[in-house]
């Protein structure tokens, strides 16, 4: 794997546990990119309340925002890597709702794992904590699956995909300061609790990779059985045309994207491991269930529940509670997302 920090003990850090929290950014500039949020025209937003900037149906919106944080973040980043390149930025945010939780998941590919890596730098704007939706990671996750991780969400079949909410009690929850980051690997499982406060949780992500490294995506071809993976050499361009909402509509009416180099095709048969699989990984790799972080998710799955089983009675009487769609099921087919949660 070629070298990604500058410093070896940061680098020796992240690969054993696939994260590294740094200061990023200082006040004058947690400013600056909230000050730019706000004047934005958010119409992206919908019911869900956890969202991205490049969900922006606006190709001008999507480049503004990118351009932006590229200018601000992406010079302090470069303190902690080898020469590296960024591929993708966003903000990434969540609105004070219940149903801002986004479950334990992992990123896209972008680049050749077997060779370089690619992690997200997700830098709060705001202080952060278990109350509005603080990041957390399954330390050494990264080192479990050797897999390519493609798009869209929901529909790409994952391991950990039965049971990977039993593993939400195991991570490490990390409350941050406003102009902290989080670099993870795409390849670590993280996840966040819902926003219970009064204000948005607003965070900027952007995607670096080693500046040598190719960009590639994967794309589940439409209809395989067994599931089969299509990749492509791309250009950063490509993740600001196809952004997730687009390419699960493309997958509904069996398209592919266009204008890109086709790469080689992979089968995805995963073994889908038992919930007791999964703990034992979590626990081989250091990980211990965090009781006050278990507890409020116990409290916040019970409150929906209890919400969605009103809703469903109010919709449709007909139905029993299990013929309805849980609110987990809305929320999971929500993910797929660029950078961070």
């Amino acid at each position: 794997m070629a070298q990604l920090f500058s410093n070896p003990e940061h680098q020796t850090f992240f690969d054993r546990n696939g994260y590294l929290v740094v200061d990023m950014l200082n006040q004058d500039e947690v400013k600056e990119l909230l000050d730019y949020y706000h004047h934005l025209n958010n119409d992206h937003i919908g019911e869900y309340g956890f969202h991205v900037s490049m969900d922006n149906k606006s190709n001008e919106f999507v480049t503004g925002v990118i351009n932006k944080l590229e200018s601000v973040i992406l010079p302090r980043a470069k303190q902690y890597f080898v020469p590296c390149k960024m591929f993708t930025a966003s903000y990434v945010v969540k609105e004070p709702k219940m149903n801002s939780f986004v479950p334990p998941h992992q990123d896209w590919s972008f680049t050749d794992d077997r060779n370089f890596n690619s992690v997200t730098v997700w830098t709060t704007l705001v202080d952060t904590d278990i109350n509005n939706g603080a990041m957390a990671v399954l330390s050494g996750s990264n080192n479990w699956f050797n897999l390519p991780r493609a798009s869209p969400s929901p529909g790409y079949i994952t391991p950990f995909q039965a049971h990977g909410m039993d593993l939400f009690p195991y991570m490490k929850l990390l409350p941050m300061k406003a102009g902290q980051a989080l670099i993870f690997e795409n390849k670590t499982l993280h996840a966040s609790p819902p926003n219970n406060s009064t204000a948005p949780r607003i965070a900027a992500g952007i995607g670096i990779t080693q500046a040598e490294a190719p960009l590639l995506h994967y794309y589940v071809i439409p209809g395989s059985e067994p599931q089969e993976l299509q990749s492509y050499a791309v250009d950063r361009e490509f993740f600001f045309k196809y952004n997730n909402k687009r390419l699960l509509e493309m997958q509904k009416n069996g398209q592919f994207p266009e204008g890109y180099p086709l790469g080689e095709k992979v089968l995805n048969n995963p073994k889908v491991l038992s919930k007791e699989e999964l703990e034992t990984l979590a626990i081989q790799a250091g990980n211990t269930k965090d009781a006050q972080l278990d507890q409020y998710l116990q409290q916040f799955y019970q409150f929906m529940a209890a919400r969605n089983n009103t809703q469903s009675t109010q919709t449709d009487e007909t139905k029993t509670p299990t013929e309805n769609k849980s609110i987990l099921g809305k929320i999971k087919s929500a993910i797929g997302r660029l950078v961070g949660a």
